[in-house]
């Protein structure tokens, strides 16, 4: 295998995991046995579990920020469209899936925050970068609220993750219409 493959490969097996069982009860010789090497190979591409972590924050930072990407860059969609549809399309995952899965940086987010400052730190990027994309698009959308974009983004932001868990923990998509209800009524969507 590759050496970048098997880098690839441990990321992955290791967010599967974690969004099953979290970072803390998720051991690295799960993750590498699920990858089928050896422990070594973890070593060789993180200095620990903590650098394995951020490393997985990063990579789902730029996955999040691809997937938003593309739909802000579909000029056949209005801003408010472009965004119904990046939100649409994360509560479609989580249907398709049986709502199981959902936001591991939300889960990462509940678990690690008061635990480590750098994981902490690392996670609020996360959101600050997702909150600043969708605050401009709010800008050229329209805002209905009394909020600035930037705080309607953030709302925004953290009401999805609620209705993300909400959708995991009552097995509905009840929770993505009420979103989407308030998406439509503080803004142009």
């Amino acid at each position: 295998m590759k050496k970048q493959k098997t880098k690839e490969l441990l990321l992955e097996k290791g967010s599967e995991l974690m969004l099953r069982k979290g970072f803390n009860n998720t051991g690295i010789q799960e993750i590498v046995d699920a990858c089928r090497v050896p422990k070594g190979s973890f070593y060789f591409y993180f200095e620990s579990k903590e650098m394995f972590g951020i490393e997985l924050i990063n990579k789902i930072a730029e996955e999040l920020n691809s997937t938003l990407d593309k739909f802000l860059a579909d000029r056949s969609l209005s801003p408010g469209e472009k965004l119904s549809a990046f939100f649409d399309s994360t509560f479609e995952n989580l249907g398709r899936n049986d709502f199981k899965g959902g936001s591991l940086i939300g889960k990462l987010a509940a678990e690690l925050s008061d635990a480590s400052e750098m994981f902490r730190q690392a996670l609020s990027l996360v959101y600050e970068h997702l909150s600043g994309k969708i605050a401009l698009t709010i800008g050229d959308s329209g805002n209905k609220s009394e909020m600035t974009a930037e705080e309607l983004a953030r709302f925004l932001i953290f009401t999805w993750e609620s209705a993300l868990l909400q959708s995991k923990l009552f097995k509905s998509n009840q929770p993505a219409r009420n979103f989407k209800y308030i998406l439509e009524t503080l803004t142009d969507c």
